[in-house]
């Protein structure tokens, strides 16, 4: 009987894998060993499908020419905050994202907020955003 967690493709190929016996599986040369490796196998595919459908927000948060660590990242979508990360030594951040369009707010205690509207991300694509904050 298929997993309750499992429907479609998923619990086709588990019930046929699950009905081999295991001599047979190992005669036509698979090398799952035990429907717990399969299941482990398929959520695995689901896994980097997910991390395909992302995308990557990054940049440098900098003033003038002064590169500005620790400044604040904050990804919204929707009026739904999604990530706040913060930036590195080098100013630089990196936020790995589900495709859509997003709003950003950087900070950083001592500069003028900075927002910046309509970001569109893609899935497996990287879109470059750098800042620049003025100092208040």
């Amino acid at each position: 009987m298929a997993d309750p967690k499992e429907t479609g493709v998923v619990a086709v190929m588990s019930a046929m894998l699950k009905s081999t016996p295991a001599a047979q599986r190992k005669e036509l040369g698979r090398t799952i060993r035990t429907d717990a490796e399969l299941w482990n196998a398929i959520n695995g595919i689901g896994d980097v499908a997910a991390d395909l459908a992302k995308g990557v927000l990054r940049g440098i948060v900098r003033s003038a020419n002064t590169l500005l660590p620790n400044a604040y990242v904050k990804a919204t979508l929707d009026g739904v905050e999604q990530e706040t990360i913060q930036t590195d030594s080098n100013g630089c951040y990196e936020i790995p994202i589900s495709a859509g369009t997003y709003q950003l707010e950087i900070n950083l205690t001592g500069y003028t907020a900075e927002v910046v509207e309509d970001v569109a991300v893609y899935s497996a694509i990287e879109t470059t955003i750098n800042i620049d904050l003025k100092a208040s």
